[in-house]
């Protein structure tokens, strides 16, 4: 909780915490990435243009905790599971919630091959 309270910052307090900031931006990039939530995609569905979402994840820009909001459910996930380690939730728990989405996603995936099969032969 206490990321998304920083990142409405500017000014001089950006520098004291540019270093959480760039962590939790690079947590974000990395949760679009597993949920497989193009930047292209995203910014779509946030209301913004590619190059605006690109200069809010390097920390140029204000990004907006109601903007990310729009995001899946599947990125609200991940980003849970990579905020893990900063509420105190053992790596166990962490590994585990990550083999659980890439079995999801394994499925996922497979289902969608073999609809794809299926659709050529009819």
């Amino acid at each position: 909780m206490r990321h998304l309270l920083l990142i409405g910052l500017c000014g001089p307090l950006v520098a004291a915490v540019s270093a959480e900031v760039a962590e939790y931006l690079g947590r974000v990039r990395k949760a679009m990435q597993l949920s497989g939530v193009s930047p292209k995609c995203a910014a779509l569905t946030m209301g913004l243009d590619k190059a605006q979402l690109s200069r809010q994840l390097d920390g140029q820009e204000h990004l907006s905790a109601k903007r990310l909001a729009l995001l899946p459910p599947l990125f609200h996930q991940w980003l849970a599971v990579l905020m893990s380690e900063d509420y105190g939730l053992p790596l166990e728990v962490t590994r585990a919630a990550r083999l659980t989405w890439a079995l999801r996603a394994r499925r996922r995936m497979a289902r969608m091959a073999l609809d794809e099969r299926r659709e050529g032969i009819a």
